[in-house]
């Protein structure tokens, strides 16, 4: 195969790029290995990249069958550290710590889908805080939001998935520097101050 040719990456206006390298894809085509399961959608992937050993670009299509892939593997059991469903309302997250960011992305749509309230209560740090922007969430008055970049940052994956659940001044300031805090450190802001940088976040009623 002839990158130009058959992967067809044209570089169109409207057309979101990163770069990933031929290493960085094996990482992608291991996961497919470890898996049990074989996928029309990653098998795509495998098909279009193979033979390439120069970096090429992914394209917004990519992008989201990757992230669908992800999405996937949580299901099949490659996330860890799942949240436990909510068995009644308000469903009050304490103290979370973040963990594995496509398992936050499981439960935020899990949560999301089951429409009772979420409470965000004391710290929320790393993937925690991209509950705070569900429609039906809202943070303590005293709580604390971590931040920091991911441990696994490779184009759309890590940060960048990160900064899709943000909002307003919250996404701004990730993007320009909280992004770049390593994994090992934290950045706090208080709920008051992650308020004035977005007003959409709603403070929970007092308990």
């Amino acid at each position: 195969m002839t990158a130009n040719r058959d992967l067809d990456l044209q570089v169109t206006a409207n057309a979101l790029l990163f770069p990933v390298t031929s290493a960085q894809f094996v990482g992608i085509s291991s996961l497919h290995r470890l898996l049990p399961v074989a996928t029309p959608l990653l098998d795509q992937l495998i098909v279009r990249y193979r033979g390439c050993l120069t970096d090429v670009m992914v394209t917004r299509l990519d992008i989201h069958m990757i992230t669908t892939w992800l999405t996937l593997a949580c299901v099949l059991g490659a996330c860890t550290d799942r949240r436990p469903p909510p068995t009644s309302e308000p469903y009050v997250m304490m103290n979370d710590g973040g963990g594995q960011l496509i398992s936050a992305e499981a439960d935020r749509a899990m949560l999301r889908a089951w429409g009772g309230r979420v409470e965000v209560r004391g710290r929320c740090n790393s993937a925690c805080i991209i509950f705070t922007t569900l429609p039906n969430a809202c943070i303590e008055s005293g709580a604390k939001l971590g931040f920091h970049g991911s441990n696994v940052n490779v184009g759309p994956i890590g940060n960048q998935q990160m900064a899709k659940y943000m909002r307003g001044g919250v996404r701004k300031r990730y993007l320009a520097e909280w992004q770049f805090i390593p994994p090992t450190d934290i950045h706090q802001i208080t709920a008051q101050e992650y308020v004035r940088l977005d007003p959409k976040t709603k403070i929970c009623p007092p308990r």
